[in-house]
Protein backbone atom coordinates (compact mmCIF):
# COMPACT_ATOMS: atom_id res chain seq x y z
CA UNK A 1 0.00 0.00 0.00
CA UNK A 2 1.25 3.67 -0.62
CA UNK A 3 1.74 6.39 1.84
CA UNK A 4 -0.86 9.30 2.24
CA UNK A 5 2.11 11.64 1.52
CA UNK A 6 2.93 9.82 -2.35
CA UNK A 7 -1.02 9.61 -3.30
CA UNK A 8 -1.28 13.24 -2.32
CA UNK A 9 1.78 13.98 -4.67
CA UNK A 10 0.50 11.60 -7.61
CA UNK A 11 -2.74 13.62 -6.73
CA UNK A 12 -1.18 17.19 -7.17
CA UNK A 13 0.63 15.95 -10.29
CA UNK A 14 -2.51 14.46 -11.82
CA UNK A 15 -3.86 17.97 -11.26
CA UNK A 16 -1.91 19.99 -12.60
CA UNK A 17 -1.42 18.20 -15.49
CA UNK A 18 -5.22 18.77 -16.29
CA UNK A 19 -4.14 22.58 -15.72
CA UNK A 20 -6.75 22.71 -12.48
CA UNK A 21 -5.77 25.43 -10.09
CA UNK A 22 -4.49 24.99 -6.71
CA UNK A 23 -3.87 21.21 -7.37
CA UNK A 24 -1.79 20.90 -4.12
CA UNK A 25 -4.61 22.47 -2.06
CA UNK A 26 -7.19 20.62 -3.72
CA UNK A 27 -5.34 17.35 -3.55
CA UNK A 28 -5.63 17.85 0.16
CA UNK A 29 -8.93 18.56 0.36
CA UNK A 30 -10.04 15.67 -1.67
CA UNK A 31 -8.31 13.38 0.42
CA UNK A 32 -8.69 14.60 3.78
CA UNK A 33 -12.72 14.06 3.13
CA UNK A 34 -12.05 10.91 1.46
CA UNK A 35 -10.74 9.87 4.77
CA UNK A 36 -12.75 11.64 6.70
CA UNK A 37 -10.13 13.92 8.84
CA UNK A 38 -9.23 17.58 8.27
CA UNK A 39 -5.92 18.67 6.43
CA UNK A 40 -3.86 18.67 9.75
CA UNK A 41 -4.17 15.29 10.13
CA UNK A 42 -2.74 14.45 6.59
CA UNK A 43 0.19 16.18 7.79
CA UNK A 44 0.55 14.93 11.11
CA UNK A 45 -0.02 11.21 8.99
CA UNK A 46 2.40 11.32 5.92
CA UNK A 47 3.16 7.72 6.39
CA UNK A 48 0.12 6.40 6.88
CA UNK A 49 -1.03 3.44 4.27
CA UNK A 50 -4.11 4.66 2.14
CA UNK A 51 -6.15 1.45 1.78
CA UNK A 52 -7.81 0.62 -1.75
CA UNK A 53 -11.27 1.23 -0.62
CA UNK A 54 -10.48 4.86 0.03
CA UNK A 55 -8.59 4.66 -3.62
CA UNK A 56 -11.51 3.93 -5.12
CA UNK A 57 -13.58 6.65 -3.54
CA UNK A 58 -10.92 8.76 -4.49
CA UNK A 59 -10.29 7.89 -8.42
CA UNK A 60 -13.56 8.68 -9.40
CA UNK A 61 -13.23 12.34 -7.89
CA UNK A 62 -10.21 12.78 -9.33
CA UNK A 63 -11.36 12.47 -13.00
CA UNK A 64 -14.22 14.87 -11.90
CA UNK A 65 -12.53 17.41 -11.18
CA UNK A 66 -9.75 16.71 -14.30
CA UNK A 67 -12.75 17.37 -16.16
CA UNK A 68 -13.02 20.79 -14.31
CA UNK A 69 -15.83 20.17 -12.28
CA UNK A 70 -15.86 22.25 -8.98
CA UNK A 71 -14.20 20.75 -5.97
CA UNK A 72 -17.51 21.91 -3.79
CA UNK A 73 -19.81 19.96 -6.12
CA UNK A 74 -17.50 16.97 -6.09
CA UNK A 75 -17.27 17.13 -2.24
CA UNK A 76 -21.10 17.87 -2.03
CA UNK A 77 -20.96 20.58 0.72
CA UNK A 78 -19.05 24.03 1.19
CA UNK A 79 -19.06 25.77 4.72
CA UNK A 80 -20.79 29.50 4.91
CA UNK A 81 -19.84 31.74 7.71
CA UNK A 82 -19.50 28.39 9.90
CA UNK A 83 -22.27 26.60 8.39
CA UNK A 84 -22.45 23.16 6.54
CA UNK A 85 -24.34 23.55 3.30
CA UNK A 86 -25.00 21.04 0.66
CA UNK A 87 -24.46 21.95 -2.84
CA UNK A 88 -24.47 20.49 -6.39
CA UNK A 89 -25.11 21.86 -9.87
CA UNK A 90 -28.85 22.95 -8.67
CA UNK A 91 -27.83 26.27 -7.66
CA UNK A 92 -24.40 28.33 -7.56
CA UNK A 93 -22.09 27.77 -4.96
CA UNK A 94 -21.75 29.97 -2.21
CA UNK A 95 -18.42 32.41 -2.55
CA UNK A 96 -16.31 33.94 0.31
CA UNK A 97 -17.46 37.54 -1.19
CA UNK A 98 -21.35 36.68 -0.21
CA UNK A 99 -19.89 36.37 3.22
CA UNK A 100 -18.95 39.64 3.54
CA UNK A 101 -22.22 40.70 2.26
CA UNK A 102 -23.96 39.05 5.05
CA UNK A 103 -21.49 40.38 7.40
CA UNK A 104 -22.50 44.01 6.27
CA UNK A 105 -25.56 43.60 6.87
CA UNK A 106 -25.05 42.65 10.61
CA UNK A 107 -22.75 45.64 11.16
CA UNK A 108 -25.71 47.53 10.17
CA UNK A 109 -28.29 45.81 12.37
CA UNK A 110 -28.37 44.60 16.13
CA UNK A 111 -29.70 41.35 16.63
CA UNK A 112 -33.03 42.98 17.49
CA UNK A 113 -33.61 45.62 15.16
CA UNK A 114 -34.78 43.45 12.06
CA UNK A 115 -38.05 41.83 11.92
CA UNK A 116 -38.49 41.06 8.26
CA UNK A 117 -35.96 39.58 5.44
CA UNK A 118 -36.11 38.90 1.82
CA UNK A 119 -33.47 37.01 -0.04
CA UNK A 120 -33.68 37.36 -3.92
CA UNK A 121 -32.33 34.17 -5.70
CA UNK A 122 -31.56 32.12 -2.61
CA UNK A 123 -29.70 29.91 -4.87
CA UNK A 124 -28.34 26.70 -1.89
CA UNK A 125 -30.03 28.87 0.98
CA UNK A 126 -26.88 30.26 2.15
CA UNK A 127 -27.87 33.98 3.13
CA UNK A 128 -31.40 33.30 4.71
CA UNK A 129 -29.64 30.25 6.54
CA UNK A 130 -27.04 32.08 8.05
CA UNK A 131 -28.99 35.73 9.08
CA UNK A 132 -31.13 33.37 10.66
CA UNK A 133 -28.48 32.36 12.93
CA UNK A 134 -27.63 36.11 13.69
CA UNK A 135 -31.63 37.38 13.44
CA UNK A 136 -33.37 34.95 15.81
CA UNK A 137 -36.99 36.90 16.12
CA UNK A 138 -36.95 37.60 11.88
CA UNK A 139 -39.25 36.26 9.82
CA UNK A 140 -37.12 35.13 6.44
CA UNK A 141 -38.62 34.69 2.78
CA UNK A 142 -36.14 33.57 0.74
CA UNK A 143 -37.23 33.01 -2.94
CA UNK A 144 -35.74 31.67 -6.44
CA UNK A 145 -37.37 31.43 -9.91
CA UNK A 146 -35.61 27.94 -10.53
CA UNK A 147 -37.25 25.15 -8.97
CA UNK A 148 -34.09 23.18 -8.63
CA UNK A 149 -32.28 25.73 -6.61
CA UNK A 150 -35.67 25.87 -4.12
CA UNK A 151 -35.25 22.23 -3.81
CA UNK A 152 -31.61 22.31 -2.75
CA UNK A 153 -32.84 25.42 -0.62
CA UNK A 154 -35.08 23.70 0.90
CA UNK A 155 -32.62 20.19 1.65
CA UNK A 156 -30.04 22.72 3.39
CA UNK A 157 -33.28 24.93 5.42
CA UNK A 158 -34.69 21.10 6.69
CA UNK A 159 -31.08 20.08 7.76
CA UNK A 160 -30.94 23.28 10.01
CA UNK A 161 -33.96 22.91 11.79
CA UNK A 162 -35.08 26.06 10.16
CA UNK A 163 -38.23 25.09 8.61
CA UNK A 164 -40.60 27.52 11.28
CA UNK A 165 -37.94 30.39 10.24
CA UNK A 166 -37.57 30.36 6.63
CA UNK A 167 -40.19 30.79 3.85
CA UNK A 168 -39.30 29.73 0.17
CA UNK A 169 -41.29 30.24 -2.37
CA UNK A 170 -40.39 30.00 -6.40
CA UNK A 171 -41.15 33.83 -7.36
CA UNK A 172 -39.33 35.44 -10.77
CA UNK A 173 -37.66 38.09 -7.76
CA UNK A 174 -40.05 40.33 -6.65
CA UNK A 175 -43.24 39.17 -8.66
CA UNK A 176 -44.94 36.72 -6.40
CA UNK A 177 -43.71 39.03 -3.33
CA UNK A 178 -45.92 40.50 -1.04
CA UNK A 179 -45.37 42.51 2.06
CA UNK A 180 -42.39 45.25 2.90
CA UNK A 181 -39.23 44.51 4.96
CA UNK A 182 -36.05 45.98 6.70
CA UNK A 183 -34.18 44.16 5.07
CA UNK A 184 -34.02 42.89 1.03
CA UNK A 185 -30.35 41.00 0.31
CA UNK A 186 -29.72 39.42 -2.96
CA UNK A 187 -26.69 38.20 -5.07
CA UNK A 188 -28.09 38.07 -8.39
CA UNK A 189 -26.58 37.28 -11.84
CA UNK A 190 -24.27 40.06 -12.70
CA UNK A 191 -21.54 38.96 -15.50
CA UNK A 192 -21.89 40.31 -18.96
CA UNK A 193 -22.51 37.70 -21.37
CA UNK A 194 -18.76 38.54 -22.71
CA UNK A 195 -17.73 38.32 -18.90
CA UNK A 196 -19.26 35.14 -18.86
CA UNK A 197 -18.02 33.69 -21.97
CA UNK A 198 -14.24 34.43 -20.80
CA UNK A 199 -15.22 32.57 -17.04
CA UNK A 200 -13.23 29.60 -16.11
CA UNK A 201 -14.13 26.33 -17.25
CA UNK A 202 -15.91 25.14 -14.06
CA UNK A 203 -18.26 28.07 -14.25
CA UNK A 204 -18.82 27.65 -18.00
CA UNK A 205 -19.89 23.83 -17.75
CA UNK A 206 -20.89 23.67 -14.43
CA UNK A 207 -22.78 26.06 -12.67
CA UNK A 208 -26.53 27.29 -13.79
CA UNK A 209 -26.34 29.92 -16.15
CA UNK A 210 -28.96 31.68 -14.89
CA UNK A 211 -27.62 32.56 -11.41
CA UNK A 212 -24.28 33.90 -13.17
CA UNK A 213 -25.59 36.39 -16.31
CA UNK A 214 -28.91 38.25 -16.82
CA UNK A 215 -27.98 39.64 -19.98
CA UNK A 216 -25.80 41.33 -22.34
CA UNK A 217 -24.87 44.03 -19.98
CA UNK A 218 -25.07 41.66 -16.54
CA UNK A 219 -27.13 45.17 -15.20
CA UNK A 220 -30.69 43.46 -16.48
CA UNK A 221 -31.56 41.35 -13.04
CA UNK A 222 -30.02 44.53 -11.15
CA UNK A 223 -31.66 47.20 -12.56
CA UNK A 224 -35.07 45.07 -12.13
CA UNK A 225 -34.33 44.59 -8.57
CA UNK A 226 -33.21 47.75 -8.12
CA UNK A 227 -36.61 49.47 -9.71
CA UNK A 228 -39.08 47.22 -7.57
CA UNK A 229 -37.36 47.45 -4.37
CA UNK A 230 -39.08 51.07 -2.89
CA UNK A 231 -42.44 48.62 -3.04
CA UNK A 232 -40.97 45.75 -0.84
CA UNK A 233 -38.79 48.07 1.60
CA UNK A 234 -40.56 50.01 4.36
CA UNK A 235 -39.80 53.26 5.41
CA UNK A 236 -35.84 53.79 5.91
CA UNK A 237 -35.24 49.69 5.26
CA UNK A 238 -32.16 48.37 2.59
CA UNK A 239 -31.40 46.95 0.16
CA UNK A 240 -27.97 45.31 0.01
CA UNK A 241 -26.41 43.72 -3.28
CA UNK A 242 -23.30 41.99 -4.23
CA UNK A 243 -22.83 43.15 -7.80
CA UNK A 244 -19.97 43.08 -10.42
CA UNK A 245 -17.03 45.50 -11.23
CA UNK A 246 -17.39 48.49 -12.93
CA UNK A 247 -21.00 48.94 -12.09
CA UNK A 248 -21.03 51.18 -9.54
CA UNK A 249 -21.82 54.29 -12.05
CA UNK A 250 -24.47 52.76 -13.62
CA UNK A 251 -26.38 51.86 -10.27
CA UNK A 252 -25.98 55.62 -9.41
CA UNK A 253 -27.73 56.68 -12.55
CA UNK A 254 -30.46 53.87 -11.59
CA UNK A 255 -30.88 55.17 -8.08
CA UNK A 256 -31.42 58.61 -9.20
CA UNK A 257 -33.34 58.03 -12.06
CA UNK A 258 -36.04 56.39 -10.19
CA UNK A 259 -35.17 58.83 -6.70
CA UNK A 260 -36.27 58.15 -3.05
CA UNK A 261 -33.48 56.11 -2.21
CA UNK A 262 -29.88 56.60 -1.69
CA UNK A 263 -27.24 54.18 -2.46
CA UNK A 264 -23.15 53.58 -0.57
CA UNK A 265 -21.17 51.29 -2.39
CA UNK A 266 -17.97 48.53 -0.43
CA UNK A 267 -15.48 47.33 -1.83
CA UNK A 268 -14.55 43.53 -0.89
CA UNK A 269 -11.66 42.26 0.83
CA UNK A 270 -9.64 42.28 -1.93
CA UNK A 271 -10.61 45.78 -3.16
CA UNK A 272 -12.76 45.48 -5.97
CA UNK A 273 -16.44 46.72 -6.08
CA UNK A 274 -18.72 44.65 -5.21
CA UNK A 275 -21.60 45.61 -2.67
CA UNK A 276 -23.73 48.28 -2.79
CA UNK A 277 -26.23 49.46 -0.26
CA UNK A 278 -29.37 50.95 -1.35
CA UNK A 279 -31.54 52.83 1.34
CA UNK A 280 -35.65 53.42 1.09
CA UNK A 281 -35.72 57.19 2.06
CA UNK A 282 -38.86 58.12 1.05
CA UNK A 283 -41.93 58.40 3.54
CA UNK A 284 -45.02 56.84 2.40
CA UNK A 285 -46.98 57.22 5.50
Amino acid sequence: MESLLSILEKTTIFFQKYKVPNARLDAELMLAHVLKCNRMQLYLDFERPVLEEALEKLRPMMKRRAQREPLQYILGEVDFRGIELKVDSRALIPRPETEELVDWILEDHSSQSVNSILDLGTGTGAIPCALAAEFKAAEILAVDYSADALSLARENVESLGLNDRIQLLRSDWFSDVEGEFDVVVSNPPYLSDEEYDDTAPELLRYEPRMALTSGKSGLEAIERIISQSSDHLKTDGSLYLETGINQNEAIVEIVNRLGGLTVQFRKDLAGKDRFCRIRNSSNRN
